[in-house]
């Protein structure tokens, strides 16, 4: 038994948001654009939830789960992954590692330019990718089964994403889109 991941979790998270959004100040003062880019980055941080967290087992056989070892030294299982597996696989593992966090990167400066500076991003990412590994093993810890492993190169990978995606965002000339964004429905109206 095993307990998935339902898209009808993101509901209420989502209803909260457009509360926020039709019923606060805060709300008030982003354009449609802003919220379209807030909810879409809401979005983006539920698959990775998503991807990384489920399906969480239940029991304790881990049937349907490899058994797996943990990995404390920077880039040991990288090089394995790129010296002994398939390149079907190491693509995925650390092209998928990097991928996932290069929309994080590059969205975060768009949602507040405070973002838009390298190392907060480089640590925030750090720690939420720190984070999602550490309670990756606490579920491991606790079901008593094969869940996932900590890897400390996903970390890395996902942090090193997140810095391509930062980059990615300087590269794209935006003061165009910030003003776009950032201009409140009222102001747009009248601008028109």
């Amino acid at each position: 038994m095993e307990l998935t991941f339902n898209p009808l979790f993101s509901i209420p998270i989502l209803l909260i948001y457009l509360s926020f959004a039709f019923l606060t100040k805060w709300g008030k003062r982003h354009s449609l654009g802003g919220h379209l880019l807030h909810l879409s980055f809401i979005l983006y941080l539920i698959v990775i939830v998503a991807l990384t967290f489920f399906p969480i087992p239940l029991d304790h056989s881990g049937s349907s789960y490899n058994i797996t070892k943990n990995s404390w030294v920077p880039f040991h299982s990288t090089k394995d992954i790129l010296r002994y597996a398939s390149p079907k696989f190491a693509l995925t593992q650390v092209g998928g590692n990097l991928a996932l966090f290069l929309p994080f990167g590059f969205m975060l400066p768009w949602i507040s330019p405070w973002w838009n500076h390298l190392p907060r991003t480089i640590l925030l990412s750090f720690g939420i990718a720190l984070g999602i590994e550490f309670l990756q093993l606490t579920i491991t810890l606790s079901v008593h089964t094969n869940y996932r492993s900590f890897d400390v190169d996903d970390i890395g990978l996902n942090t090193i994403g997140a810095l391509l995606g930062a980059l990615l965002y300087r590269l794209i000339p935006t003061k165009r889109i910030h003003k776009e964004i950032d201009t409140p429905m009222a102001e747009a109206e009248w601008d028109s």
